[in-house]
């Protein structure tokens, strides 16, 4: 028998199948694709081969008495039937037969085609637990990895006819949980340009930093190259330590939460990593199908987080999502303008009964005149423009007469029953119908930024921000700071960062509220607000120096509070709060205190883990500003100084 290599003349690939089994036949070549006639140099025969040619003479020859030359002929002349035969090469082996590349995340429409303002019987996310990989798409045994997976061609006998996305899904009982239905639309979030995805996954490669070369943090350029390294490693890690259902572990780890999950995937956005990678489309997948209905230990944290990564991510198909979520934050606000940890479930009927109350409560501007007396503020009409009266301009805020006709549980809701003070006296008298220590200003901070945020998004909050506003403004303490509760008096630093943060929401939402009808905008004041002045100066007590020397490692301290000394500075665009450089302190001490593996380890705060330590640490690096129309408003309508800054 002869024995030897296959070689394809066209690029010179080397066949692994048997020779003597392909010699005279036409062949295709897997690498290269073209059709050859297999020939082969022999080599010497060995001992004993005579035998075996023999062997196959008498072979031959049985098959042709039988029947079978015909056959054997047409193998020899074109091949085997049904096309040139496909033979294994080494180099570029072709896929194994049962690989396939999992169907890339399209999304589902947030709220069915139909949906009327008495018709909610459909979900707004499809009712279908994510699949396992955290990815839509063919289920798969064992999920792979990008560099794993390989592609193949389905034959027409395997596939199945799919289920449009469009189609209805199940309906559900009108007490279910659900957003509500449209509204007027709004323009939808502006996507960021996406940059070069990461292969999730894969630890060998960087991630390319789209703003790298944004260097706002005034760092000399060695420094700054340490920054930018800190921040590779740390998205490295949480790609790499994500969960295949598209989580991250939580404090508890039988208890999964939506905020330990949110978070990471909105620092991963922040850090340029592309709303469509598979590790971001992960964690929408799972946030859309649990949040609507979710129960865990820290709710508003959890729904609050949620709302902000679905509003960056800046997928159209999410509005309705985040509104229903915006409704249910707004309903678990407590008469004294805070949130707590627990929040009720929240059905569809609700969320439009409470949505209808707040469109029909919304503020009008009245002037206020010499004296304290009030004027509404005249409106245009076919005459010309309306007259100029003089004075400052306080919302007022309406009852609508059917409040007694609400149900009993949006008639409790502290957005209801509590009428907030007027922002032009300070808003100095608390509003404690509830017990003082059942909410706390940490909920409190994350509720209030994602209302923020809810604006854009036709959901009226004009009144939480006014009791939130009030709640921060009437507690503040003599030494310019704010504790965990309402009613202690001894401050602490990152209570004191969300005090000066609900201070510039509540200047914010009071500029849009003045600005809205006739065209009359609150004009920016010349004075600076004296509570915010106190805060700051409290603030930067709590703010220590860099070292000139980065090589010296600097103690560890809290990184929720440095995370939240970050967002006061980005928020009021400062570069030194107390005459201090906050971005270099906080720089040097993050980055002379990452892991090998990218993570930080001790966050020094209740409730810390690696990745929520590791994605506040990036927050922070990064200078990420989650309202940052917030800051633009405030440019435009009050100053603000370092009052420690010479």
């Amino acid at each position: 028998m002869q024995s030897g290599k296959i070689t394809c003349p066209h690029c010179s690939a080397t066949l692994q199948t048997a020779t003597s089994d392909l010699i005279g036949r036409r062949v295709k070549c897997p690498k290269c694709g073209l059709p050859f006639l297999a020939r082969c140099r022999a080599s010497a025969p060995g001992r004993g081969s005579g035998g075996l040619v023999v062997f196959l003479l008498v072979g031959v020859m049985v098959l042709l008495l039988g029947g079978g030359g015909y056959a054997i002929y047409n193998m020899l002349k074109d091949g085997p039937s049904g096309g040139d035969q496909q033979a294994k090469v080494k180099p570029d082996a072709p896929p194994p037969s049962g690989s396939a590349e999992p169907t890339p995340f399209t999304g589902t429409s947030a709220t069915p085609s139909g949906t009327t303002a008495n018709d909610f019987a459909k979900p707004a996310i499809n009712p279908v637990p994510p699949p396992a990989n955290g990815v839509e798409g063919p289920a798969q045994a064992n999920p792979k990895t990008d560099s794993d997976q390989q592609t193949k061609e389905p034959s027409s006998d395997e596939t199945e006819p799919k289920k449009s996305p469009d189609a209805p899904p199940p309906e559900l009982t009108k007490n279910d949980p659900q957003p509500p239905p449209p509204v007027p639309p709004v323009s939808p979030p502006k996507k960021n340009p996406d940059p070069p995805q990461n292969p999730f996954g894969d630890p060998d490669l960087k991630l390319p930093n789209p703003k790298k070369e944004e260097n706002r943090s005034h760092l000399p350029k060695d420094k700054q190259e340490k920054v930018n390294l800190a921040v590779d490693k740390g998205v490295k890690y949480l790609l790499t330590s994500q969960k295949p259902d598209g989580t991250w572990p939580s404090i508890i780890p039988a208890s999964p939460s939506l905020g330990y999950t949110a978070l990471p995937a909105l620092t991963l956005l922040e850090c340029g990593v592309s709303p469509n990678d598979k590790a971001i489309q992960a964690t929408a997948n799972y946030l859309r199908f649990h949040s609507p209905a979710w129960k865990g230990n820290f709710v508003n944290y959890d729904l609050s987080l949620t709302l902000l990564f679905l509003d960056r991510l800046g997928d159209p198909k999410d509005r309705e999502l985040i509104r229903f979520l915006a409704l249910r934050l707004i309903a678990t606000q407590r008469s004294d303008g805070g949130w707590a940890y627990f929040s009720p479930l929240f059905t569809n009927a609700q969320a439009l009964e409470l949505l209808k109350y707040l469109q029909d409560s919304r503020p009008e501007p009245y002037v206020v005149l010499p004296g304290g007396k009030l004027a509404q503020l005249p409106k245009a009409s076919k005459d010309g423009p309306p007259p100029v009266l003089q004075g400052p301009v306080e919302p007022i805020f309406k009852t609508p007469l059917y409040v007694n006709q609400l149900s009993p549980a949006i008639r409790a809701l502290g957005v209801v029953t509590a009428t907030p003070a007027a922002k032009l006296s300070g808003r100095k008298a608390p509003l404690f119908t509830d017990a003082p220590r059942s909410t706390d200003n940490s909920n409190t901070q994350f509720a209030m930024m994602a209302l923020w945020v809810a604006r854009k998004y036709d959901i009226p909050v004009a009144k939480t921000m006014a009791l939130m506003d009030q709640r921060f403004s009437s507690t503040q303490h003599p030494d310019g700071g704010w504790g965990y509760h309402a009613d202690e008096k001894e401050s602490t630093d990152t209570m004191t960062c969300a005090g000066l943060i609900g201070l510039a929401l509540g200047h914010g939402s009071h500029k849009e509220t003045v600005g809205l009808p006739g065209g009359v905008a609150g004009a920016k004041t010349a004075k600076e607000d004296p509570a915010i002045k106190a805060g700051l100066a409290a603030l930067g007590k709590w703010i220590g120096d860099a070292p000139p020397d980065w090589s010296v490692k600097a103690e560890q301290k809290n990184i929720y509070f440095i995370w939240s000394v970050e967002r006061v500075a980005v928020l009021y665009n400062l570069k030194t709060i107390g005459g201090k450089d906050w971005y270099s302190w906080a720089a040097h001490m993050l980055v002379t205190n990452q892991q090998p593996d990218g993570s930080w380890r001790d966050g020094k705060f209740s409730g810390d883990n690696p990745s929520v330590n590791t994605a506040l640490s990036l927050l922070v690096l990064k200078r990420a500003n989650l309202v940052a129309d917030l800051t633009e408003s405030l440019k435009e309508y009050i100053p603000i100084t370092d009052p420690g800054s010479k």
